[in-house]
């Protein structure tokens, strides 16, 4: 029953992700407003990448020596977990999005047509995804490694770029493999929401790893705050910046949303939902009948 759950789950991950082209909005969403050269240039090598099989490696050939530099100090590169399934072995459905299912039978023989569509499909985006996160790490590294002065801090700054990307080993932190199975099964990206309650928990830490932390989250607000009137203004709508309730007297489900062809929609990624929570605790009145 585990490995149908496991299954499924894979399949409606990579449903989830594939063709809209969400790594630059969601998972990059905090390196857009912290380290917009990194981002552009993960953006850049994304979608070369994506036309171009080759583009991630003649990128990173070119930078081997530093390349090597940051995967022994940690900084993690390769297939994201969104993608997982299609490169591992995996169930039936996870043969079949990766284009490795095989006919036995004439009966099956369909569906391996259908596997091979379907693999040649995704591989594009899966490739786009992907290099996004590779290049948009690789690029932080090279611009703020010389922050850490020792070991530690060096795996401060590792955590932090990791964790800003939305990616962290829960091998490394001892969570069992039974564990991580179970977690894979029942929630939709484990890791990725694993790292972003590790960065929001670095903020109360001190040390380079406490200062990083902070700093995201000081540009982050600040510039996507600034970012979203300024749409706002352009569109000639309200800006939507109160996070209670509508019965408490706020903006709801609508914060940080612009209406467009009659439905409201906003920026993503776990930064807004942090956004939100945190603003909703600070905005409303501790005795606010019916919220607290």
């Amino acid at each position: 029953l585990g490995a149908v759950i496991t299954d499924a789950n894979d399949f409606l991950r990579i449903a989830a992700t594939t063709l809209d082209m969400s790594a630059m909005l969601l998972q990059g969403l905090p390196v857009l407003f912290t380290h917009p050269d990194a981002w552009a240039k993960g953006v850049a090598v994304s979608f070369e990448n994506m036309f171009n099989p080759t583009a991630r490696a003649a990128y990173f050939s070119k930078n081997s020596s530093r390349l090597a530099e940051a995967a022994s100090d940690g900084i993690m590169f390769g297939s994201s977990e969104f993608y997982a399934a299609t490169a591992s072995e995996g169930g039936t459905m996870s043969r079949i999005l990766g284009g490795r299912f095989k006919a036995k039978s004439k009966l099956g023989v369909p569906v391996e047509f259908i596997s091979t569509v379907t693999g040649s499909t995704i591989a594009p985006f899966q490739r786009a995804f992907d290099t996004f996160g590779d290049a948009a790490r690789f690029e932080m590294y090279r611009g703020i490694r010389n922050l850490a002065k020792t070991p530690t801090e060096i795996r401060d700054v590792v955590d932090y770029i990791n964790h800003m990307t939305g990616i962290m080993s829960t091998a490394r932190l001892g969570v069992s493999s039974g564990q991580r199975i179970f977690e894979s099964a029942l929630l939709f990206a484990p890791r990725y929401n694993r790292a972003g309650v590790a960065l929001v928990k670095d903020i109360f830490q001190g040390g380079l790893r406490g200062d990083m932390a902070r700093e995201a989250l000081n540009h982050f607000l600040v510039s996507g705050l600034l970012s979203y009137i300024g749409i706002s203004k352009a569109l000639g709508q309200e800006a939507r910046l109160d996070p209670r309730p509508v019965r408490a007297g706020g903006d709801g489900a609508s914060f940080l949303t612009w209406e467009l062809g009659g439905n409201r929609v906003g920026p993503g990624s776990w930064w807004l939902s942090f956004v939100k929570l945190f603003g909703g605790l600070v905005a409303a009145p501790v005795n606010e009948d019916g919220f607290f």
